[in-house]
């Protein structure tokens, strides 16, 4: 550990940024992802965690079929999930900083072959056919029902460009990702140009935070521009949330809207109407806590007291759900429920825990996989940071100076987490109200400091660095 004492010195790095379009709070839902502090990461967790995703890699494929979820005695009417081609990406991004070596070694192998596959890669063709892929069953089913349904036809897939920003920000493969940017910016242009896709829903507008960012990854500034000014665009649309329900119901012209069936009159009361935040990302769900808190609530508290045991897998509840005269809610309601507890009510790591208590529906069953690292991660403090400042990290994330009160390092209210850094602590000392100050006579600790634009500190005592 270096110790170093510095008199009266001043340290103050201006650093060259983004010129970026839109309201300050469209740029902070840009650029800002949560990290945890002080993480104590349950054991039980982590290992139903690693067994759900050995599953998948001792399939040694991400490219699977979607799962039939029709629960009804009526043979045309069929409800699948995942139909959405390199859905498993996102999946497996989450989980993987708690996954063992080996597994981290070969995700990264799988996900090389997700995205050389024609079929089954982010921006492929969806909806994916149901016969295409592994099964995702856990016996071998004599017949795939529904095959030639017309079930989910629009159903969205620009949320995967966030899947593959979030990739390489939890894992740092980037180099995987770069021979496929154009690929990747086409399929994004595409889907906002025709404006059937566009990222217009709560659960697909992170697609123009992922775009951005991989556009900055990769020196891409004109691109940056235009994936802000969408967020820009389609945030404020975002402010009324029947805007977003109609266009979940209607889409562009009624044949080619997303959620369609589900937003049917026959199906009122019988359904959660959740959909418009599946695939919800922590800054969209930021977004709606600053923004529609009141709204979102009522929405989804009413759905989760309509259906109690959402979080039982087939829970035995009569609706129209998986097929007229269904019985039965598919996992598909996990999706819609556990992102918004996460980022939006912020529950608690108890009761997240808890709505782990049944099982997956399948192999593969991402929605509830990705529910488990939300339960680990809620057990942490989230703190947001800068993406192009900050890589990912779970060593106790990342303490940033707010100097919102005064200039004291010592005082716990000019920091994000509420107490004073540690010499375990990595800090960033922002832009602030007040420059932070180390006093004479006092000892400051930090395990690294890094600068971002317009941040100063003064050391008039003594500053102990570890790295």
């Amino acid at each position: 550990m270096g110790k170093i004492k510095y008199i009266s010195l001043i340290i103050c790095i201006n650093l060259w940024s983004v010129v970026i379009f839109g309201q300050p709070e469209t740029e902070t839902y840009l650029w800002e992802y949560p990290l945890q502090n002080d993480l104590q990461i349950d054991e039980d967790l982590s290992e139903v965690l690693q067994e759900e995703i050995q599953k998948i890699i001792d399939s040694g494929s991400l490219g699977y079929r979607p799962i039939t979820c029709r629960y009804s005695d009526v043979m045309h009417d069929h409800y699948f999930l995942y139909q959405e081609p390199g859905s498993l990406l996102h999946t497996v991004a989450l989980a993987y900083p708690y996954l063992t070596v080996s597994q981290q070694d070969a995700i990264r192998t799988m996900v090389a072959g997700l995205l050389a596959n024609n079929v089954h890669a982010p921006w492929a063709a969806a909806p994916i056919s149901a016969s295409s892929g592994l099964k995702r069953e856990f016996y071998s089913p004599e017949e795939i029902w529904g095959l030639n349904s017309d079930f989910g036809l629009y159903r969205p897939t620009i949320q995967n460009v966030y899947s593959l920003w979030l990739y390489t920000y939890r894992t740092g493969d980037i180099s995987v990702i770069e021979p496929y940017y154009n690929t990747i910016k086409s399929f994004y242009n595409n889907k906002v140009n025709a404006r059937v896709d566009p990222g217009n829903l709560y659960g697909t507008m992170c697609a123009h935070i992922g775009m951005a960012r991989l556009a900055d990854m990769f020196d891409d500034q004109s691109q940056v521009i235009l994936a802000t000014e969408n967020l820009d665009n389609y945030l404020n649309l975002g402010l009324d949330m029947e805007d977003v329900d109609y266009m979940a119901y209607y889409g562009l012209s009624g044949w080619n809207a997303p959620y369609a069936r589900e937003y049917e009159t026959r199906k009122d009361n019988w359904i959660y109407r959740g959909f418009i935040f599946l695939h919800l990302s922590p800054e969209i769900g930021r977004f709606l806590q600053d923004e529609l808190l009141n709204e979102v609530l009522a929405r989804h508290q009413g759905g989760m007291e309509r259906f109690p045991l959402w979080w039982v897998r087939q829970a035995g509840y009569f609706t129209r759900w998986t097929g007229d005269e269904g019985v039965g809610i598919p996992s598909e309601m996990m999706g819609m429920v556990m992102p918004v507890e996460r980022w939006v009510v912020n529950r608690e790591s108890t009761v997240m825990r808890e709505y782990l208590l049944s099982a997956p529906l399948c192999v593969a069953d991402a929605y509830w996989i990705e529910g488990v690292v939300y339960a680990i991660e809620s057990a942490g403090m989230d703190h947001w940071v800068d993406v192009r400042l900050t890589p990912f990290s779970l060593d106790d994330g990342v303490m940033i100076w707010t100097g919102a009160m005064s200039g004291d390092w010592f005082d716990p209210a000019n920091w994000d987490a509420n107490r004073v850094p540690t010499i375990n602590d990595r800090v960033q000392i922002n832009s602030a109200p007040f420059n932070a100050v180390v006093p004479v006579t006092f000892t400051a600790n930090a395990r690294q400091i890094q600068f971002n634009p317009g941040g100063q500190l003064e050391v008039l005592g003594v500053l102990n660095v570890a790295e």
